[in-house]
């Protein structure tokens, strides 16, 4: 077959096996689950697995497709706003294009429109599947035209987004931000604004809920200093007070957590804003989620532990979802694995509540993922980005990719002669430095890696008369 899965020609219901795994419930002890290994149902069609693994094992396979060859640096691109109903989108993860194939053959199309992504270029078996499909359609004699999606970076802002960043931050205009233009063929860049990200992430979430439009998820990099946390608080105030539809942070650090709440409360004096975690009270958490449930607040900043314990309703109780927000994104890979063990179960939690979780009127929430980072390498060998996507199970996706070098920074690594005690030394020759920083009237930070080397430092800078602070 093209794929494993194929159309269910019993003549019986078959129970979606593949949504009881997912809800850990029991698989009904059916005749036919000594034949077939899984099933799903896509558009209300069930598609089944067949339990023929030792079949398979004593047969000769013959294969009657053959794999195409194709290189995704030559395909054409495609705006995402010249997509039409009738292209077929290639989405791996969700696997809707099970139902697409048949469709095409059994409707004998001449010829298809696919659309891909760059999930086709990382992930192995998406690169795969799409080879097999393009040798069963030139078999057919199925004429394919392949295009890759590029998203439109730049979008016109409505005033409302200037009218909450002058409110609560008090400037009149949002920054520039440098991203790759087509960061899979290229390293050009392209200048664009915050208030391009921010009114891309208010009209994703307006596409599901009230368009009724397919929607995307919004994955950003950025370094340090260019307003990451600003990027997702104002599309959540935005939702919050236009469609009272709470936005949920989770972020892995309690002091980041606290941080960006009191930003929020103290210097952008915007109060429907808290954060739950094990430093507070069940009676303050139980204050917290009522002024949640009345809309009184509508950003809530979340332990990943906390989110993952619980219903997602009983957080929103009756109220929408308006964006998930997945702050330091990094930490859901390899690399954050001992950093946070719950972050790796995010990608399930989001899965399971896109497809199970319901609203007040009995539908299924339709919600923007927004996952950011500074620390996410791009393509080749440590490639963090896709990495990160596929453990969050949100491959197509809008990526703003952003330039990370840093030209306001540099490095100045001197070599140096050590006689004596070396630890003495390394003290005497970092006062030494901070004495040349304070005759030309520049800011100093020493980092140590243990705390005796700080109090060392300090006392040392006393001596020299220099006013130093330890942390």
């Amino acid at each position: 077959n093209v794929f494993e899965f194929a159309p269910n020609n019993f003549l019986c219901e078959i129970q979606n096996i593949e949504d009881t795994n997912e809800q850990a419930e029991e698989i009904d002890d059916e005749y036919y689950t000594d034949i077939i290994a899984s099933s799903l149902v896509i558009d209300g069609e069930t598609f089944v697995q067949y339990r023929d693994g030792e079949l398979l094992k004593n047969a000769t396979v013959v294969p009657l497709f053959e794999e195409e060859n194709w290189d995704y640096s030559t395909i054409p691109t495609i705006k995402e706003n010249e997509i039409k109903n009738n292209h077929f989108v290639f989405n791996f993860e969700t696997r809707e294009f099970v139902k697409t194939v048949y469709d095409i053959i059994d409707q004998e199309v001449n010829e298809v429109n696919i659309v891909i992504d760059n999930v086709v270029k990382t992930d192995l078996s998406a690169h795969e599947q799409l080879s097999l499909i393009l040798g069963a359609f030139a078999k057919l004699d199925i004429k394919v035209a392949i295009k890759r999606i590029v998203f439109d970076l730049t979008k016109s802002k409505r005033p409302e987004l200037n009218d909450i960043l002058q409110k609560y931050w008090g400037y009149t205009s949002f920054k520039p931000l440098k991203v790759y233009a087509d960061p899979d063929i290229s390293k050009d860049t392209i200048e664009i604004s915050q208030a391009d990200v921010i009114e891309s992430i208010v009209e994703e979430y307006e596409n599901g809920n009230l368009h009724n439009k397919n929607f995307q998820d919004i994955f950003l990099t950025a370094p340090t200093g260019a307003g990451k946390s600003l990027l997702f608080q104002v599309p959540a105030i935005f939702i919050g007070e236009k469609y009272n539809a709470l936005s949920i942070v989770v972020t892995p650090l309690k002091a980041l957590m606290l941080d960006q709440v009191n930003q929020l409360k103290n210097k952008a004096h915007y109060n429907k804003v808290a954060f739950i975690n094990s430093d507070i009270s069940i009676i303050e958490r139980d204050e917290i989620l009522k002024e949640v449930h009345s809309g009184q607040i509508n950003i809530l900043y979340l332990a990943p532990e906390l989110l993952l314990s619980y219903d997602i309703s009983y957080f929103l109780d009756k109220r929408r979802l308006g964006l998930y927000i997945v702050d330091e994104a990094h930490t859901v890979t390899t690399w954050g694995r001992d950093f946070r063990v719950d972050y790796w179960y995010l990608g399930y939690h989001i899965n399971k509540v896109r497809k199970y979780a319901k609203d007040a009127n009995n539908k299924s929430l339709k919600f923007v993922v927004v996952a950011v980072t500074a620390t996410a390498p791009y393509g080749k060998t440590h490639d963090v980005v896709f990495e990160t996507l596929k453990s969050l199970q949100m491959p197509y996706c809008k990526k703003y990719i952003g330039y990370a070098r840093r030209d306001d920074i540099s490095f100045e690594i001197n070599h140096v002669n050590i006689d004596g005690n070396l630890q003495l030394q390394k003290i005497n020759l970092a006062i030494q430095k901070v004495n040349e920083f304070e005759a030309a009237k520049k800011k100093t930070i020493i980092y140590c890696p243990y705390t005796s080397q700080v109090n060392q430092l300090t006392s040392k800078a006393l001596e020299s008369n220099l006013v130093v602070y330890p942390f």
